[in-house]
């Protein structure tokens, strides 16, 4: 996986152009991308779930290049080198897909307490002032195959969306799916990308019942410990099922779930995550992700 602009757009640091450090890691069935000690993205291949890896250097221009200080770590003590890498919270950052918009999404003013604990990776977005493309957040994570991913949000101010996006991984198609909150109209969002008048879509291409509906009994949805979202999706021949899920963390009786199934162009490319904060500013905890354990039953 390449990712563009590294220093100039996603914040890593380069002190020298000339000398630079890479890192690729395995644990489980997710692929970690460093430079520099910083961390770039990580990735589930669905072809090697089932199978060993080992790495290898392969480049052009190599009498210009000379590569030194090679490690190899396994065990115990690959993982106490990951945990390391990533006991600052840099998995969940601010970054700018493009330098003609989403300028504001550069900087981590907007970003606060980042970090992770026993439940997972964590963060605030503070400003509930910001558009839809000035307030992304993604953790750079790609995913092929079959996932899930989870977080909790629990709403502080403002009266804009928080949701998340789900993409094709190139991003330049329009979005597979949304899955949040709107507080301008009091309304959940499960919603399915591109529009689409197809009536074998269930629901159509929207899904937003109230904070009010009469589904969550008396007094409406329970926010006063955050929403859980929970987004799960399993690959067959010839489509891509998503399953959507919205739950009161102080309630679980109160929950909503919306099944999406998405054949259309590029339906089985790896998918990546964007958070968008449309004026609304919250926070963003518990987030974690996986794919199925295949090894299990490997051989």
């Amino acid at each position: 996986i390449f990712i563009y602009q590294l220093v100039n757009q996603r914040g890593l640091e380069d002190s020298n152009a000339g000398h630079v450090k890479f890192a690729v890691a395995r644990v489980g069935n997710l692929f970690y991308a460093f430079v520099n000690d910083q961390y770039v993205a990580s990735v589930s291949y669905n072809d090697y779930l089932d199978k060993d890896t080992v790495p290898g250097i392969i480049g052009t221009m190599w009498t210009t290049t000379s590569i030194s200080g090679m490690n190899w770590l396994s065990g115990e003590d690959a993982q106490t080198k990951i945990d390391s890498l990533l006991a600052d919270g840099s998995v969940i950052s601010p970054y700018l897909p493009y330098s003609e918009w989403g300028s504001i999404s550069y900087f981590a003013t907007n970003v606060a307490e980042v970090g992770e604990d026993e439940n997972g990776y964590k963060f605030k977005y503070t400003s509930d002032s910001t558009g839809t493309n000035d307030s992304m957040v993604s953790p750079y994570v790609f995913f092929e195959g079959d996932f899930e991913f989870e977080w909790v949000y629990k709403y502080t101010s403002g009266t804009g969306r928080a949701f998340l996006e789900v993409r094709e991984w190139r991003y330049g198609n329009k979005p597979i799916l949304n899955l949040g909150e709107r507080h301008n109209d009091d309304k959940f969002l499960l919603d399915r990308q591109p529009e689409t008048d197809d009536p074998l879509v269930p629901e159509g291409k929207w899904d937003q019942p109230t904070f009010t509906d009469s589904r969550w009994g008396e007094g409406g949805f329970d926010f006063s410990q955050g929403v859980r979202y929970n987004l799960k999706r399993t690959m067959s021949d010839t489509a891509a099922t998503y399953v959507l899920t919205v739950t009161s963390v102080a309630n679980p009786e109160q929950t909503h779930t919306r099944t999406i199934v998405y054949a259309e162009e590029r339906w089985n490319e790896p998918v990546v995550f964007h958070w968008k904060n449309e004026n609304v500013a919250g926070e963003y905890s518990q987030i974690t992700w996986s794919v199925p354990d295949k090894t299990a039953s490997a051989g």
